[in-house]
């Protein structure tokens, strides 16, 4: 079941980046790696600004494994994805920052 969420959640981006199954089969397993090594270090405790940052790290290095498995134009394709979603992710941080009457 598990597996079948995370091959769901590949599904879009997949599709958009046109990854053959042997590159979803690469993405996936990059994923778990990550997810599984942040699941670790929050259930050790990783609490604050040290753990935020080590996810930031894995997460810049999540996408460069991604990267090295994509041709050119597939690369170009997932850089756009990830402007779009970084873009996306700035603009809830100042909505929630107005929201909570916080220097927006």
């Amino acid at each position: 079941a598990r597996r079948a969420r995370a091959r769901q959640r590949l599904a879009r981006p997949a599709k958009a980046l046109g990854l053959n199954e042997a590159q979803q089969d690469q993405v996936q397993g990059i994923n778990r790696q990550t997810f599984q090594r942040i699941r670790a270090l929050r259930q050790a405790g990783g609490g604050g600004g040290d753990f935020a940052n080590t996810v930031r790290q894995l997460r810049r290095a999540l996408g460069d494994k991604i990267l090295a498995i994509l041709d050119p134009e597939q690369q170009k394709k997932f850089r756009a994805l990830i402007a779009g979603l970084s873009r996306r992710v700035q603009q809830l941080d100042r909505q929630n920052r107005q929201r909570l009457g916080g220097d927006g």
